[in-house]
């Protein structure tokens, strides 16, 4: 067993990852960017990685639930559980930061409605995930200017495992400081 930091009991079981090195990865980011357990918890929890462990976690709830049901009913209730949650949203007038632009109600209605459609589209249960974080990226829901949560997200889904340095996502050049960008491909 490995070393548990506090973020880690912060999460939901279903976000937590699993695999010791990358708990060690997340404790260095956590370090060089002088994270809180709460913003490390946080931050998990808003990646692409923890929308898609969540879509699987409820693909398995689902499973138990309705043991009678068809592989595409199931995940029929996943997608309808997604709209519900961003439905909800846009109905209790949360506010969101100036970059997320949640889809609007009709837009939304409309997909409901084309429910059918989008599964019947999906060969296989990632393809339903797939979807669920396009329309997200849509919304704008993953973006972070300080790319922290971008570098996070590759440490979960283990893209930086083994590497020491990060690339500048423009030039692949090292980074010299925090963030995506290297100074020299910073806009000034």
């Amino acid at each position: 067993m490995f070393f548990k930091p506090r973020w880690y009991g912060m999460l939901p079981k279903w976000a937590r990852p699993i695999d010791g090195k990358i708990v060690d990865r997340i404790e260095k980011l956590k370090r060089r960017y002088n994270l809180t357990n709460q913003m490390v918890s946080t931050g998990i929890g808003i990646t692409p990685w923890a929308t898609r462990k969540l879509q699987y976690f409820c693909l398995e709830q689902n499973r138990r639930k309705y043991p009678n049901a068809s592989e595409r009913e199931i995940w029929t209730f996943v997608l309808a559980s997604r709209f519900e949650v961003k439905l909800a949203s846009l109905m209790s007038g949360a506010v969101n930061p100036p970059y997320v632009e949640p889809l609007s109600e009709k837009e939304l209605l409309a997909r409901v409605g084309d429910m059918e459609s989008i599964i019947s589209n999906c060969d296989t249960f990632e393809d339903v995930v797939k979807y669920i974080i396009q329309m997200d990226t849509e919304e704008g829901q993953y973006t972070d200017p300080s790319g922290i949560g971008y570098e996070l997200n590759d440490v979960l889904e283990g893209k930086t495992l083994g590497e020491e340095t990060f690339q500048c996502v423009i030039c692949k050049g090292p980074l010299d400081s925090p963030g995506l960008i290297c100074h020299r491909c910073r806009p000034k």
